[in-house]
C-alpha cells in the first residue's frame, strides 16, 4: 500500500508542481508579452515622433539624432550611431552619433567600407547584419580595437539601412560597454531603428530633391523667361505657374484664370491663330503656336508655346503647356528681315538638302524679274538661274568643305534671259533644325562693264599717247618736206622734168599729213577750233555730199528733231565724224540698205546714265547713225575704235576712220557707243553735252586785201625743231620779212630784250620745252603791246575749248603747212587788225 500511496503522492505532487509551473510560466509569458507590447508601443511612439519631425520640416540631422536617442531610451545602457554612405558609396559619413563620445564619432567619419572592416564597414559592404560580441578578439576589429577599447566600447551590432529598393543607404549600430550577444528583442530594436532611419532618409531626400527640383524649376523659369500653364476646358479654368505669372506681368495675382481672362490676355490679332492651333490639337495630339500677349501695363510680349493634350469622350479636356518669351528673338528676327528685305544686294535662303528657296529679298526679285510666289519652294536649277553648271558645282563644293563661300564669281540668268555677273558669298546656318545656306549675291554686271571699258580706255589712251607723239614729231618733218617741196617746185622751170618729181613729193607729204591728222584725232591731241553748233544744220548742209558718197542702192534718211539744242565742237571735226560713220555704214551694206541719221535731245537721269557707263547724268544732244547692214559680233565691237583695226580687205582701209570718230567725240567731251548684232545692222550713238547758247555763224579768218603776200615787217620765229625753224626763216625771208630766230622761249625773251627795233609779229609753236608758246606771248606783249601773234601746232596739251589761244579770234597755223599757207597767214594777221594777246 505504501508504494502505491508513494506513487500516488508523487504523481499528485508532480501534477501540482506542473500546474504551479504552468501558472508561473503563464504569468511570466504574460509579463513578457506585456513588456513586448509596451516596447512595441514605445517604438511606435518614437516612430510617431520621428514622423512628426519630418512633417515639421526638420533637417535630416535632427531626425537622425532624434532616432538614435529614441533607441537608446528603449535600450538602456547602449549607445547608437547612424552612418551614411557617401555619393561614391565607398565611405561612411556621420549621420548621428547618439550618446557616443564626440571624439569617437569624429574618428568614425569617413570610414572606408570593406568585407571585414569592423561591424559598420562590413554591414554596409555586405548588405547584411553584422554582430561583433567582443571587439577585443574579433578579427574585423584587428586595426580599430584599441580605439574602441579606449572609449570603453566592447561590443557592436550593425544593421544595414536600406531604401525601398533594398539599396544600402548606411548602417544603424548599437554599442555596448560589455561583451554581449544580442537578444531577440534587441535585434528587432536595432532593425526597427534601421528601418525607421531608411524611411526617414529616403523621405527627406525625396522631399529635398523635390524642393531642389522645384527651386531649380523656378530658377529656370525666371532665368529662361518661361512659364507653365494648364487649361481645363471642362471647367473653363487656367492654372499658371509663378514663372508664367511673372512672364505675363501678373506677379502677386491669383495663379488661376478663367478661360475668358486667358483669351483677353492674347493680342486681338493673334486670337484667331490661337484658336486654329487649339482646334488642330485633337488631330495632332500636340500644340505649338507663336503669339503675342498684352501685359497689364499695355506692353506686348511674344511667346512660343508647346503643349500636350489629354482627351476625354467629350473631346479636349486638358491642355498642359510651357511658354517661353521670344520677344527679343522676334525683334531680332524682325530687324533681320527688315535688313534682309531693304538690303540693296540680292539675298536668298536655300535649304541645303535639296536647294529649294526658303526666302528671298526684294532686291533678288528686282534683279531677276521673278515674283516671290514663282521662287519660293523651287530650286535655282529648276529656274535655270545658274548660267554655268561649273559655277554651281564649285559653290556647293565650297559650302560642303568649309561651310562658307566668299566672293565667288558667277554668271546668272534673269527671268527674261539676260545674263548677269555676280559675286556670291554664303554661310551655312540652322533654321528650325534644318541646315540652310544664306547667300548674298553682289551684282557686278555694271562694274564689270566699267572695268572692261576702263581697260579699253587705258589701252586706247596708251595707244593714243604713242600715236600722238609720233604724229607730232612727224608733223614737223612733214612741214619741212612739204615746205622745201614748195620751194623746189617754185624754183623749177615748169617744163623741167623735175617739176613732176617735186609735185609727187608734195602730194605724198599731203597724204602723210592727212594720216597724221587722223592719228591726232584718235589720240585727242589735235587742235580744235570749237564753236556753238546746231547739229541739224550740219546734217542738212552735208546731206547732198553724203548722197554722193553712198551707192544708189542705199537709201539715206534723216530724222532731225525740231528745237534741237546746241553743242560746242569743232565744225570741221563733226563733219568728219558724220562722213566716217556714213562711209563705215556704206561698207557694211554691200547689197544695199537704209542709212538713217537721227538727232534728238536727251535728258540723261541716273538710270539712263547707268545704262551707258561711264556717262554721267546731264543734258545731251544725240547724233545716231544707223545702218541695216551685216552687223558685228561682240569680239569685233571690243576693238572697233582701235587704230588700224579693220575688217576690210588688205589695202581697202587704214583702220583709222572709227578711231578718228572716237577721238573727236571724246575730245569734245562726249560719249559714243555701238549697238550691233550679226545680221541685224549697227547703230553708232554719239552724245555731246548740250549748251544753252545760240548757234554761231561759222566764218573764216579775213583774207588779205592784196594779192601779194610779201612784207617787210620783223617776225620773231620760235620753234624748237631746227630744220622746221630754218625752213620758216627761208620762206619768210624770200617774201621780204626780217626774221629773228629762237629755239625756245628763254632764247626768244633774250632776243626781244636785245632787239633795238620793234617786233611786229610773234610766230611761235604752242608746245616747246620749258616755256610754252602762250606763256612766251604773255610775257612779250608787255614789251611790244602792238605785237601780233600766230600760233603753230600739230597738237597741244592745251587744246581744250576753254584755252584762250583757241578762241575763234586767235590766229592758228596748223602743221604741216606749205609756204603759201605760211605767208598768207602772216600777211592776213599783219594787215588785219587782229587783237594782240
Amino acid at each position: 500500500m505504501w508504494p502505491t500511496l508513494t506513487i500516488v503522492g508523487f504523481t499528485a505532487t508532480a501534477v501540482l508542481l506542473a500546474f504551479a509551473w504552468f501558472q508561473a510560466h503563464r504569468l511570466s509569458e504574460g509579463r513578457r508579452v506585456q513588456q513586448e507590447l509596451e516596447k512595441s508601443s514605445q517604438v511606435l511612439e518614437e516612430e510617431r515622433r520621428v514622423l512628426e519631425l519630418i512633417a515639421e520640416g526638420a533637417s535630416l540631422k535632427e531626425v537622425l539624432d532624434a532616432l538614435t536617442m529614441a533607441i537608446e531610451r528603449l535600450a538602456p545602457g547602449c549607445f547608437c550611431s547612424i552612418l551614411l554612405l557617401d555619393d561614391d558609396r565607398r565611405r561612411l559619413l556621420t549621420g548621428s552619433g547618439g550618446s557616443l563620445p564626440p571624439e569617437y564619432v569624429c574618428a568614425l567619419d569617413g570610414l572606408e567600407i570593406g568585407p571585414d572592416v569592423g561591424a559598420c564597414g562590413t554591414a554596409a559592404f555586405r548588405n547584411e547584419t553584422t554582430i561583433v560580441e567582443d571587439v577585443a578578439t574579433d578579427f574585423r576589429f584587428a586595426v580599430a580595437k584599441d580605439v574602441l577599447l579606449s572609449f570603453g566600447l566592447r561590443a557592436c551590432w550593425s544593421v544595414p539601412i536600406r531604401d525601398s529598393n533594398k539599396n544600402v543607404l548606411g548602417t544603424f549600430a548599437m554599442y555596448h560597454q560589455r561583451i554581449a550577444s544580442p537578444r531577440e528583442h534587441e535585434v528587432k530594436l536595432v532593425e526597427a531603428g534601421a528601418h525607421l532611419a531608411g524611411n526617414a532618409i529616403e523621405r527627406l531626400r525625396s522631399e529635398q530633391s523635390l524642393q531642389e527640383s522645384a527651386a531649380r524649376f523656378q530658377l529656370a523659369e525666371k532665368a529662361a523667361a518661361f512659364g507653365v500653364w494648364q487649361i481645363n476646358f471642362r471647367l473653363g479654368m487656367v492654372t499658371i505657374s509663378d514663372g508664367f505669372s511673372a512672364l505675363a506681368g501678373l506677379a502677386g495675382q491669383p495663379l488661376r484664370l478663367t478661360l475668358s481672362q486667358w483669351r483677353e490676355m492674347i493680342h486681338v490679332d493673334d486670337r484667331s491663330s490661337w484658336d486654329t492651333a487649339v482646334e488642330g490639337v485633337v488631330a495632332k495630339r500636340a500644340f505649338q503656336a507663336e503669339y503675342r500677349i498684352v501685359l497689364p501695363d499695355g506692353s506686348i510680349r511674344w511667346l512660343r508655346s508647346h503643349a500636350q493634350t489629354q482627351l476625354s469622350d467629350a473631346g479636349l479636356h486638358l491642355l498642359t503647356g510651357a511658354s517661353i518669351d521670344i520677344t527679343e528673338a522676334k525683334e531680332l528676327l524682325m530687324r533681320f528681315y527688315k535688313a534682309f528685305n531693304v538690303n540693296p544686294e540680292p539675298i536668298v535662303i536655300n535649304a541645303f538638302s535639296d536647294g529649294r528657296y526658303v526666302d528671298v529679298n526684294d532686291s533678288f526679285l528686282c534683279v531677276t524679274g521673278y515674283r516671290r510666289e514663282e521662287v519660293l519652294g523651287r530650286t535655282a536649277r529648276e529656274m535655270k538661274l545658274w548660267r554655268r553648271p561649273e559655277d554651281r558645282a564649285r559653290y556647293l563644293e565650297m559650302l560642303k568643305e568649309t561651310g562658307s563661300v566668299r566672293d565667288l564669281e558667277i554668271l546668272f540668268q534673269t527671268k527674261a534671259g539676260a545674263q548677269r555677273k555676280g559675286l556670291i558669298s554664303a554661310e551655312l546656318i540652322d533654321i528650325d533644325g534644318e541646315k540652310c545656306a544664306i547667300a548674298v549675291i553682289k551684282d557686278i554686271t555694271e562694274r564689270s562693264i566699267l572695268e572692261k571699258q576702263l581697260r579699253q580706255a587705258q589701252k586706247m589712251q596708251a595707244v593714243g599717247q604713242l600715236t600722238g607723239g609720233i604724229a607730232h614729231d612727224f608733223n614737223n618733218l612733214l612741214s619741212v618736206i612739204m615746205g622745201y617741196s614748195d620751194i623746189l617746185e617754185a624754183g623749177l622751170d615748169p617744163a623741167s622734168k623735175w617739176q613732176k618729181s617735186a609735185a609727187q613729193i608734195k602730194k605724198a607729204g599731203q597724204s602723210a599729213a592727212s594720216l597724221t591728222r587722223q592719228l591726232l584725232a584718235f589720240s585727242r591731241q589735235q587742235v580744235l577750233e570749237p564753236t556753238v553748233l546746231d547739229l541739224n544744220a550740219i546734217v542738212v548742209d552735208m546731206e547732198k555730199m553724203l548722197r554722193r558718197l553712198l551707192r544708189e542702192n542705199i537709201e539715206l534718211r534723216t530724222l532731225l528733231e525740231a528745237g534741237l539744242g546746241c553743242v560746242t565742237a569743232d565744225p570741221g571735226q563733226i563733219e568728219q565724224v558724220i562722213i566716217n560713220l556714213a562711209v563705215n555704214a556704206r561698207d557694211a551694206m554691200p547689197q544695199g540698205g537704209v542709212l538713217t541719221i537721227e538727232t534728238a535731245n536727251v535728258e540723261a537721269d541716273e538710270h539712263y546714265a547707268r545704262q551707258y557707263p561711264p556717262m554721267s547724268p546731264g543734258s545731251f544732244v544725240a547724233l545716231t547713225v544707223t545702218d541695216s547692214g551685216v552687223g558685228m559680233d561682240a569680239e569685233i565691237q571690243a576693238h572697233i575704235f582701235e587704230p588700224f583695226f579693220t575688217t576690210k580687205e588688205r589695202g581697202k582701209g587704214t583702220g583709222l576712220g572709227l578711231a578718228t570718230v572716237y577721238g573727236v567725240v571724246k575730245q569734245s567731251g562726249g560719249f559714243i557707243w555701238v549697238q550691233s548684232e550679226p545680221g541685224h545692222g549697227t547703230a553708232f550713238k554719239v552724245l555731246l553735252p548740250r549748251v544753252e547758247k545760240p548757234a554761231q555763224t561759222i566764218v573764216a579768218y579775213p583774207k588779205s586785201s592784196g594779192e601779194s603776200s610779201r612784207g617787210s615787217e620783223t617776225v620773231l620765229v620760235t620753234e624748237d625743231e631746227e630744220s622746221l625753224r630754218e625752213l620758216i626763216r627761208d620762206m619768210l625771208g624770200e617774201s621780204g620779212y626780217t626774221v629773228l630766230e629762237a629755239a625756245n622761249g628763254t632764247q626768244a625773251m633774250e632776243i626781244a630784250h636785245q632787239n633795238d627795233g620793234k617786233i611786229d609779229l610773234l610766230l611761235t609753236d604752242v608746245v616747246m620745252p620749258g616755256m610754252s608758246g602762250p606763256e612766251l606771248a604773255g610775257q612779250l606783249v608787255s614789251l611790244y603791246p602792238q605785237m601780233r601773234i600766230i600760233y603753230m601746232s600739230g597738237y597741244t596739251d592745251f587744246a581744250a575749248p576753254q584755252s584762250e589761244f583757241l578762241e575763234p579770234t586767235r590766229p592758228l597755223l596748223r602743221k604741216p603747212f606749205t609756204q603759201g599757207n605760211l605767208v598768207r597767214k602772216v600777211r592776213e594777221v599783219l594787215q588785219n587788225n587782229f587783237a594782240p594777246v
